[in-house]
């Protein structure tokens, strides 16, 4: 292992903590089933938009087609072993988890969009298709030290065995699960990824399967809709980010909750549980102490109406 792959030493960070803990992991994939992907190498700001290098025009009219889509804005950049290498115009990418493709563009020399916007507001009519993949890792550290401590070192180790799917990308959210790595336009997302091992997770999940040690859920659902997901597809012998499967959440009294998980020609299942809530303790560096609510299953069985 390189001394740019080695793993951060223990300190008293969110992140330490969480693994100490063993916080679980299921459940805390972010929202957005659309991703705009805008590749910025200058230093993010803790809300990156806020530094995005644009003219005035092309930040107005990306902000309108986000709020009009519900996408969620991640800037990317290649790690830093490949970031001194580009000589390429910046890129950008739409990836959307349920129609499962992503395109691709390059931003016009003047800081135009070159088709971002409109793919954005409709991915399949700008050529949006299913490619390999795209491995996002979080290393925002102006948002979270965390991220970009063990985030730096999961990219170089992806990047040396994916080099044209690997990014750097700000925040994914749980950051006391870093270092985070989001599987588009699958929708995954995994914590507490290691360099030595985060190849091999890439390659499990690209041959399905599940590392449930490290699988976060899957973006755009609600914490109990990831969890219901995991369950019913791991019940059916699938992969919860199969796009076959759908699933309805119906929250119940008293923190308990049913998800209603569908398989094209098959009987629905019904996934019953509950919600815990942790010990308060930091979610993020510097942050006071706050319980994280987790969603329990307590039954996978199937629908009868």
């Amino acid at each position: 292992m390189t001394a740019e792959q080695a793993p951060p030493p223990a300190t008293g960070r969110c992140s330490d903590g969480a693994r100490r803990r063993g916080d679980p992991t299921l459940g805390t994939a972010p929202g957005g089933t659309r991703w705009i992907l805008i590749e910025q190498d200058a230093d993010w700001a803790p809300n990156p938009l806020a530094s995005l290098e644009a003219p005035r025009e092309a930040r107005r009219e990306l902000g309108q087609a986000l709020e009009e889509v519900a996408a969620r804005p991640e800037f990317v950049r290649r790690p830093r072993a490949r970031a001194a290498e580009r000589t390429a115009p910046l890129r950008w990418g739409v990836v959307d988890s349920v129609l499962g493709v992503e395109v691709w563009g390059t931003r016009d020399a003047e800081g135009g969009w070159g088709g971002a916007i409109e793919a954005l507001r409709d991915p399949l009519a700008a050529g949006a298709a299913p490619g390999p993949g795209t491995l996002l890792v979080c290393t925002h550290g102006r948002h979270d030290a965390c991220c970009a401590m063990r985030g730096r070192p999961v990219a170089a180790a992806l990047a040396a065995a994916f080099p044209e799917e690997t990014w750097e990308c700000s925040h994914l959210g749980g950051d006391r699960f870093a270092a985070n790595l989001a599987l588009m336009p699958d929708g995954a997302l995994y914590g507490y990824v290691d360099p030595d091992e985060a190849v091999e997770l890439v390659r499990a999940h690209r041959a399905g399967r599940v590392d449930t040690a490290h699988f976060r859920g899957l973006v755009g659902l609600e914490p109990a809709e990831q969890t219901a997901r995991t369950a019913a597809a791991s019940a059916l012998g699938l992969v919860p980010w199969d796009r076959r499967l759908s699933s309805e959440l119906r929250s119940e009294p008293h923190g308990h909750w049913e998800v209603r998980v569908r398989l094209d020609g098959a009987p629905a299942l019904r996934v019953t549980g509950h919600v815990v809530f942790r010990e308060p303790a930091p979610l993020t560096c510097g942050a006071p102490a706050r319980s994280a609510v987790v969603p329990v299953v307590d039954a996978v069985a199937p629908l009868r109406d």
